[in-house]
C-alpha cells in the first residue's frame, strides 16, 4: 500500500544499468575523442558515468540510447570548458582562434597556386576560401563531381 506522501524516488531499472555497461567501450572511445589527455578523458568518463546514473529518468525508452550518451558527453564537456574560462580567466590553447600567417608564406602559397592549371587553381582556391562542392560547381559552371576532380588532382600536385 503506497501512502499519499510517500516521496521516495523510483529505481532505476537494472536494464538501463545493463544498457550503460553495453556501451562502456564506445562511451571511453568518445571520452577520448573529447578529452586533451588520458587523465581528462578518464575524469570526462567518470562524469558521463555519473551525469547518466543521475539523469537516467530523462532517457525516453523509445529513443536512441546512444545518441543520450553523446549530448551527455557535449554538455559534460561544455561545462568543464566554462568552468575552466572561468577559473582561468582565458580559454584553452585548444579553443583559440588560429592566428594569421606570415605574409612570405602566403607568397609561397600563391606561388604554389600559380603552377597550377587555371582549373585546378580556381577549385583548390574555393574550396580553401571556404566554399562548399554545390557552390564551388556552380560559379565554375562545372558538374560538383568534376570540381571534386580538379580539387583532388589540385592537390596532388601541391603535395
Amino acid at each position: 500500500m503506497t501512502h499519499a506522501n510517500d516521496n521516495t524516488p523510483p529505481t532505476r531499472p537494472t536494464a538501463f544499468d545493463q544498457r550503460l555497461l553495453q556501451f562502456d567501450r564506445l562511451i571511453t572511445a568518445e571520452c577520448r575523442k573529447n578529452a586533451i589527455d588520458e587523465t581528462e578523458a578518464e575524469d570526462l568518463r567518470s562524469m558521463v558515468y555519473e551525469r547518466a546514473l543521475s539523469k537516467w529518468q530523462r532517457f525516453r525508452e523509445d529513443g536512441n540510447f546512444f545518441v543520450w550518451i553523446l549530448y551527455l558527453i557535449r554538455e559534460v564537456r561544455s561545462e568543464q570548458c566554462r568552468k575552466r574560462v572561468r577559473r582561468e580567466g582565458h580559454e584553452h590553447k585548444l579553443y583559440q582562434p588560429p592566428t594569421e600567417a606570415p605574409q612570405e608564406y602566403a607568397v609561397d602559397i600563391g606561388n604554389a597556386l600559380d603552377a597550377l592549371p587555371q582549373a585546378e587553381r580556381e577549385a583548390v582556391a574555393m574550396i580553401a576560401a571556404g566554399h562548399n562542392g554545390p557552390e564551388t560547381a556552380k560559379a565554375m559552371g562545372r558538374s560538383r563531381r568534376r570540381v571534386w576532380q580538379l580539387m583532388e588532382s589540385g592537390r596532388a600536385r601541391l603535395a
